[in-house]
């Protein structure tokens, strides 16, 4: 019998899904995470639920993993020792960047360049030069390449990134720089702007490649080593990494361009989201997934979810394909605490998994969102972590009494203004997210994912006068379900600056054939037949002289004629006025670039619901004191095994359901009924 496993690290829980050889989940579990040595929790949760099955690693076909190592690397600044070479000239790029300043007072602004990743001794010019036609101006010096490699590699450097001017129209000399130095010193990683980030503008394309091999050496050693771990004498096992664009690639793919992973947990939840969205017949959702440390916030239009090709890493631009997730912090772990003028605050500060709250007794001392819970009643003490933690409810209410002593709080009034903040913060957080994009939130459900998400929906929903809530059956896993879930995917794009009115059409048909030949390659690389796989092209459109574009999506994968730039033109106009508000169909406009997704898809997972109460008394365990309202005070309030519970029960708030890996709370004047797979769905309105 094969095994398909996924798991997603988070901040304070690994967590573990699997599927029999019929794609049914066949159990689920979550372990403690080990941010000194995530590939331990990885090993740790695999070994648990195959043990739950009763399997060992031979029975292992496939694990898809969603990897922090690289965003841990650069927020943790653990990447390679890293040089760059760059055309002689332009070696303070990195230095200069955008010129931007955040705060036009602040006489100690940071940088707003990552600069961290190269010192300005390690750039080095080398004389070379192509013009903006890609035609060569000077030709590339090779002992300047030689000799500006030998330095580096002299003073410690295992990572070189490459960017040349240009590049992207014509990669002959940063190829022949990658090859000339690989053939001196084979053990170093080496990262070309052409083939990290072939587009217009050095500064963006040079944070891009730089990222990329800082991250290069990390990522290889992680998931080879982590490859040779979970492979057993009699088995080798397929590893799959989610990407940050919402698609998996096999290991060795992603241990080849690590930057297109950096943000592959938060992703990993969306698709998660889409899918569980899909059978619930809601194709419009705001995805919220809450966990110990953070909430990631995204948007799923027509089933899909946004994905943005501008994006931010530490504060630093990222420009490449990846789901459009906001994120701020606020999640189990956030600490609460007093500002300079006695005002009550809640997050970013989180306990995280070690010590963790104070209810876990291992040491933290701060009052947590967590404890507030515990206190108000919301979570069992008895029931608690997955029995990985041993909840002390003494301890929760000791931590909150010496903050509320400080702001003249009794210990109840202070949770419930605890859990009312950090609500605000969510909702203003997903206004955001939605606005900004030129959604209404009030079109949308809202699905409550991690450990948090149903803690919290209900009342999101109604605060932001959501159609309604939805908690799927394992909220608390989701981004591990979502991984089993994703397709393999390959993405490429390349800049193709040319007016709409004056395009080469013939140009643009070989611009897509050449760019769906390397998403083929890359593929049939991990295994896969590219033959199976879907093709999706896209176009990049802005007005001309504006300086940022959209994303247009082309109808199959017929060749390019006169009728398709027209019709994309008219979906950027539409597309246009919706974002922005207006739309300019008279003006004249431009293709920037052009890109291609070669999706294969999977066996997506199968929750068999059996609800095997036959009402809702049935389903009912106990009851316990809870807060809701300080008016109303503490009062008692049923307790349900969500998973007990029949497809088609109806439930009036308030309410606390709960399972292995979360709890979802029903608010009074709410309600909720059980769906023909187990989803609950939440009416959100408060009467």
């Amino acid at each position: 019998m094969s095994i398909t496993i996924g798991i997603d690290i988070g901040g304070t829980f690994t967590d573990v899904v699997s599927l029999d050889t019929e794609g049914n989940v066949a159990a689920f579990a979550k372990v403690a995470s080990t941010p000194h040595d995530p590939g331990a929790a990885v090993v740790a949760g695999v070994d648990k639920i195959l043990g739950m099955v009763g399997k060992d690693r031979s029975d292992l076909e496939r694990v898809a993993h969603s990897s922090t190592v690289s965003l841990n690397a650069i927020l943790e600044r653990k990447g390679a020792k890293l040089g760059i070479l760059c055309t002689e000239g332009f070696e303070d790029i990195l230095v200069i960047g955008r010129q931007k300043r955040t705060d036009m007072y602040d006489l100690f602004l940071d940088p707003e360049t990552p600069q961290f990743l190269c010192p300005r001794e390690r750039m080095y010019g080398i004389p070379e030069r192509l013009d903006s036609s890609g035609d060569v101006v000077v030709d590339l010096n090779e002992e300047a390449v030689v000799d500006a490699a030998r330095r580096l590699v002299d003073c410690g450097v295992t990572s070189i990134a490459i960017c040349f001017l240009f590049s992207y129209l014509a990669p002959d000399h940063e190829r022949r720089a990658r090859d000339l130095i690989g053939r001196q010193y084979p053990d170093v990683k080496i990262s070309i702007s052409s083939e990290v980030d072939p587009h217009m503008r050095e500064y963006e394309r040079l944070v891009m490649t730089a990222f990329d091999a800082y991250l290069k050496p990390v990522a290889e050693t992680y998931l080879r080593n982590l490859a040779d771990n979970l492979t057993s004498e009699s088995s080798a096992v397929t590893l799959q990494i989610m990407q940050s664009r919402g698609g998996i690639v096999g290991w060795r793919q992603a241990a080849e361009r690590p930057i297109t992973t950096a943000l592959s947990g938060p992703a990993a939840g969306v698709i998660g989201a889409g899918y569980c969205g899909r059978g619930a017949g809601a194709t419009n959702l705001i995805s919220v997934d809450i966990g110990g440390t953070s909430c990631d916030i995204a948007l799923i239009t027509g089933g899909k979810p946004l994905v943005t090709g501008e994006g931010k890493l530490d504060r630093y631009p990222l420009r490449q394909q990846m789901v459009d997730v906001s994120c701020i912090g606020a999640g189990g772990g956030s600490i609460a605490w007093v500002d300079q003028g006695g005002a009550l605050k809640v997050g970013p500060q989180s306990a995280g998994a070690s010590p963790g709250p104070a209810c876990y007794g291992r040491g933290g001392t701060e009052p947590t969102i967590t404890d507030a819970s515990l206190v108000l009643g919301y979570l069992d003490a008895e029931e608690f972590g997955w029995g990985e933690v041993k909840a002390e409810p003494e301890r929760a209410r000791e931590a909150l009494g010496r903050l509320g002593d400080k702001i003249g709080m009794d210990v109840p009034t202070l949770a419930l203004g605890m859990h009312r903040i950090i609500n605000a913060m969510m909702a203003d957080a997903i206004k955001l997210a939605s606005v900004d994009r030129g959604y209404d939130p009030r079109k949308f459900a809202l699905m409550g994912l991690g450990g948090g998400g149903p803690v919290h929906a209900a009342a999101l929903a109604a605060s932001l006068g959501c159609r309604k809530a939805i908690i799927p059956p394992l909220p608390g896993v989701l981004c591990a379900n979502g991984l089993l879930a994703a397709q393999i995917e390959h993405e490429q794009s390349r800049t193709f600056l040319r007016k709409t009115e004056h395009i080469d059409l013939q140009e643009m048909e070989r611009e897509f054939t050449e760019l769906t030949a390397v998403c083929r390659q890359r593929m049939a690389g991990d295994g896969v037949d590219p033959d199976a796989a879907r093709v999706n092209r896209f176009a990049y459109i802005r007005y001309s002289n504006q300086s940022y574009d959209l994303e247009i999506a082309l109808d199959g994968t017929e060749p390019v004629g006169a009728t398709t730039v027209e019709r994309i033109v008219g979906d950027f106009n539409i597309e246009h006025e919706r974002l922005y508000g207006y739309s300019r169909s008279n003006q004249e406009t431009t293709i920037v670039a052009l890109g291609v997704v070669l999706s294969h898809p999977v066996s997506n997972p199968v929750f068999a619901y059996s609800g095997e109460a036959r009402s809702v008394d049935e389903a009912r365990k106990s009851s316990r004191m809870a807060l809701f309202d300080l008016n109303e005070g503490y009062r008692s309030t049923d307790v349900y095994d969500r998973q007990k519970l029949p497809v088609a029960a109806r439930i009036a708030g308030p309410a606390i359901l709960e399972q292995r890996d979360t709890t979802t709370i029903l608010f009074p004047g709410q309600h909720l009924v059980v769906d023909a797979v187990g989803n609950l769905i939440i009416e959100p309105s408060v009467g």
